[in-house]
């Protein structure tokens, strides 16, 4: 057998066949596309991550440039400015040089995002049956992804989900996020199972599980590399929601992109709720100088904050993350960052008994106005965290002790 590069293309591939027989091509080709995939899995794994692993990078550099520059203004000495405009020089290159590397991974997740979307349908089931609007979620590009196996690996690590584009603010697609039509966990884990792909990571699982329990090579032997790849690959794909690769949530607003196509400078209340379910469940109704965005999480970023400080600087925020533990604790954290941000109109929205959040109300004819008067009953900081304290929904006390803008009443 050929020794093969990590990097051979079709023609290296040709070249080290054409004299060999049949059975030897076929292994020589299973090595290049199986075991240099393998191989080269660590550095894919990388790619996927790269965009994300950079942002904090990113912002500590322009921090301190401008920090630079701020002593650069106040020194009287040319050693000590030349000093400093060395280093804001190399700290411009270094930036550039993370520019330049995002931009070549951004091509790529790129493509990757839209060969998802090319091999997506538009069946809606598991979202009518819970009173979505079908004409909003053909036109917020919604899809889903089946049972078919395809090419890509990409899709199918992600089939069985309905997906959601994620566009930039100014229109780019940003990512995608993948939603599991199975809700229940150990009915997903179940159903996964017996597919025929992750049924191999699920046998990966176990053969782990019992050489680790037993910790005896003759009766059990010792898990490879592949077999830890792909134990991991089965946690992956049997979490409720999967992102596709590269896709930072923390940078974005899912929906910001629909008002500033419009006129957000009209918008006067900005709703900020957890799920992307949530948030198209309140789109579709279409509310009056009201903007709708999910944060995609109950932890509101700064990059989501600067966001909302750049379109909706003097609109009112409402926070309505899960009426839950940590929906509630999100809640309160968004509304310390948002006040040291500088926004004064924040209110929160208290969901009804036995409502957890947007996406549980039905879609029946009277919800609008059902949704209407939960905006109107929205309340005020204070009287929130006591209800809140009242539901034993908050537990964490400490966080109010922590902040001086909540003085608990005896």
């Amino acid at each position: 057998m050929a020794n093969l590069s990590n990097n051979l293309d079709v023609i290296g591939l040709i070249q080290i066949t054409h004299k060999q027989r049949y059975p030897d091509i076929i292994n020589t080709i299973y090595d290049v596309a199986i075991n240099n995939y393998k191989d080269n899995l660590p550095e894919i794994e990388k790619l996927q991550a790269g965009i994300v692993r950079s942002s904090g990078r990113k912002k500590s550099i322009k921090n301190r440039i401008e920090e630079l520059e701020k002593l650069i203004q106040a020194s009287q000495n040319e050693e000590t400015t030349a000093d400093l405009n060395r280093e804001i020089s190399e700290l411009k290159k270094e930036l550039d040089e993370i520019l330049k590397r995002e931009n070549g991974e951004k091509k790529i997740i790129c493509i990757k995002n839209h060969i998802l979307i090319r091999n997506g349908i538009k069946k809606y089931d598991y979202l009518l049956e819970k009173g979505f609007r079908e004409d909003v979620l053909e036109e917020l590009d919604i899809f889903y992804l089946g049972e078919n196996v395809t090419k890509d690996y990409q899709t199918n690590s992600m089939r069985y989900r309905i997906c959601f584009p994620i566009y930039a603010a100014d229109g780019e697609l940003a990512g995608i996020q993948a939603r599991s039509i199975i809700d229940d966990n150990s009915n997903r884990s179940e159903f996964l199972k017996e597919d025929c792909l992750f049924k191999t990571y699920w046998e990966a699982v176990k053969k782990i599980s019992l050489y680790e329990r037993y910790s005896d090579a003759r009766l059990y032997p010792e898990p490879t590399l592949q077999d830890r790849h792909n134990a991991q690959m089965w946690k992956k794909i049997n979490k409720k929601i999967l992102n596709s690769c590269g896709f930072n949530k923390s940078e974005h607003l899912y929906l910001l992109n629909k008002y500033v196509e419009k006129n957000h400078r009209e918008v006067t209340r900005v709703v900020i709720v957890e799920g992307l379910k949530d948030a198209v469940k309140l789109y579709s109704y279409n509310l009056n100088s009201t903007a709708v965005v999910s944060s995609m999480g109950c932890s509101l970023s700064d990059e989501q904050i600067e966001l909302l400080k750049k379109y909706f600087p003097d609109a009112e925020i409402i926070l309505g993350y899960d009426q839950d533990y940590s929906g509630v604790e999100g809640n309160i954290k968004a509304y310390y960052k948002l006040t040291d941000a500088g926004f004064n109109k924040i209110s929160f929205i208290q969901y009804p008994n036995g409502t957890k959040d947007f996406g549980d109300f039905t879609g029946d004819k009277d919800t609008r106005a059902h949704i209407v008067d939960v905006l109107k009953n929205r309340k005020p900081y204070n009287i929130y965290v006591m209800n809140m304290i009242k539901s034993e929904l908050l537990l964490d006390r400490q966080l109010l002790f922590n902040s001086k803008k909540f003085i608990p009443q005896v």
